[in-house]
């Protein structure tokens, strides 16, 4: 045959490409695997930086759940209150507060001045813990603990 007549003879034979390499890995490989290393490790901040607030509502909760009398549980609540200042804030800042000072430093930390601890149920916290017999409603002393440790976090 003449190579005039048959213009596919003059084409070479058909051949396979070659097989694709596993590396590089393609854009959507590399996304994957940047996800699977950033979101655990965001989780893990996210954890250890709210490990504080939910051990001190875990706290709180077991204090509201907690039989006993009222001056006990005011107590509690003073006393986890003040542990959790003493964890966010500087010692030297907060450490020698009590009375009236102590009030005023709850209630500006709470964005409130004056406000629920100078002049509501948290005035108890202030004033009359060691004493005469404390007549407060606990439930609203738990609840302002509550919005208090929630609205205070640990910076950094």
């Amino acid at each position: 045959m003449n190579p005039m007549q048959d213009p596919l003879a003059a084409l070479r034979p058909l051949h396979t490409p070659q097989p694709i390499s596993w590396w590089p890995p393609a854009p959507g490989w590399w996304i994957i695997g940047a996800l699977a290393v950033i979101i655990p490790a965001l989780f893990w901040w996210y954890l250890r930086r709210t490990r504080l607030r939910r051990t001190a509502l875990g706290e709180l909760k077991e204090i509201r759940a907690m039989a006993g009398s009222t001056e006990e549980k005011v107590r509690n609540l003073a006393l986890l209150l003040k542990r959790y200042v003493l964890v966010l804030y500087p010692e030297k800042e907060v450490a020698g507060l009590t009375g009236e000072d102590w009030l005023r430093f709850l209630d500006e930390k709470l964005g409130q001045s004056p406000g629920p601890f100078q002049q509501g149920a948290g005035r108890v916290f202030g004033t009359s813990l060691y004493g005469e017999k404390i007549e407060s409603d606990c439930e609203q002393l738990c609840s302002l603990v509550s919005l208090w440790i929630k609205k205070n976090r640990l910076r950094g």
